[in-house]
């Protein structure tokens, strides 16, 4: 269900089961298990049909999460707390969710990403979990116009630090150029600084912050860069090029503060303070997204498949 999708009635063979649909709804979430039947069916094909209804102010848009055909009714689950629970939307200006972070201090958990349809420029949504409330930061109003923040993380004193893309996969008509990282201040909520670590890219793809309070950064070109977030500035840039693309997620840190880096060819660990870096292994898929640390092993994806990397223990 969602926002401005349509009403809807249910087919099989041509003939009408069960009242319309509507799956209009104040929040984008799977709709309740609909049940047709019982129903006598002859051995061969069958056709199970949707259509959509004219209604005014919806547009002609609806999805079909699953369908079971079963000779026992499955009844509609009673009325429980679901798991996984909504606790807040941004339907517009966090369409496509990038990035998620729960905040040092226990209390927060926000989000960042692309705008929806023909926008650009997407917000961080930040919600309460102790009063319930949500509050949008808007990358018009609040951030940088024109960005979307795609990767996101706390810095020791509690701040933001994230980087963006100036891509608009909604359609909407891009207005930056170049991608930028930046800081916002907890309490004000508002930048206090932005920079762009890497001239003429439009995706920081990934960033991570070390225990020294060091951020580390990978833009879409394969650029890894440091940024100082004391000094303000980027203290060292070089090209990762040889080991492929950057994925989303790329960088990895370990309970022990080990860093590593997935590229798409290979997997990279770095070391904070140096900026030095070894390539621990060639992979023998493309990395399409990086993932976890877990129990002593990186995990990622390759495409449709989930990997995972045994590191060395020190």
């Amino acid at each position: 269900m969602h926002t401005n999708y349509c009403t809807v009635q249910f087919s099989l063979d041509g003939k009408d089961i069960g009242d319309p649909f509507v799956g209009a709804s104040a929040a984008t979430q799977a709709g309740p298990l609909q049940v047709f039947g019982l129903i006598e069916l002859t051995a061969g094909e069958h056709t199970l049909g949707v259509r959509m209804l004219q209604m005014d102010g919806q547009e002609p848009f609806f999805g079909i999460h699953s369908v079971l055909l079963s000779e026992q009714r499955v009844e509609p689950p009673a009325a429980a707390e679901p798991n996984p629970r909504i606790l807040a939307q941004w339907a517009e200006d966090v369409c496509r969710p990038r990035t998620a972070l729960a905040h040092p201090d226990g209390v927060h958990v926000m989000m960042g990403g692309f705008a929806g349809y023909g926008l650009c420029g997407g917000g961080i949504g930040i919600y309460n979990m102790q009063t319930g409330e949500g509050t949008l930061l808007s990358a018009e109003k609040d951030l940088l116009p024109g960005h979307s923040c795609i990767t996101l993380k706390a810095l020791p004193d509690g701040n933001l630090v994230g980087a963006t893309s100036v891509s608009a996969p909604g359609g909407g008509q891009t207005i930056a150029t170049e991608a930028e990282l930046f800081i916002l201040d907890w309490e004000t909520k508002s930048v206090v600084f932005r920079t762009v670590p890497v001239p003429n890219d439009g995706n920081i793809v990934s960033i991570e912050v070390a225990p020294d309070g060091v951020v580390y950064g990978l833009s879409s070109t394969a650029v890894f860069f440091v940024f100082d977030p004391r000094k303000k500035e980027v203290v060292h840039s070089e090209s990762f090029a040889a080991y492929g693309h950057a994925p989303r997620h790329a960088f990895q840190l370990s309970p022990d503060g080990r860093l590593f880096a997935l590229l798409n060819k290979a997997i990279v660990e770095i070391e904070p303070g140096t900026f030095g870096h070894t390539k621990l292994a060639d992979t023998p898929v493309s990395i399409s997204a990086g993932g976890a640390f877990v129990d002593g092993k990186l995990v990622f994806a390759g495409n449709s498949h989930i990997w995972s990397y045994q590191v060395d223990p020190r």
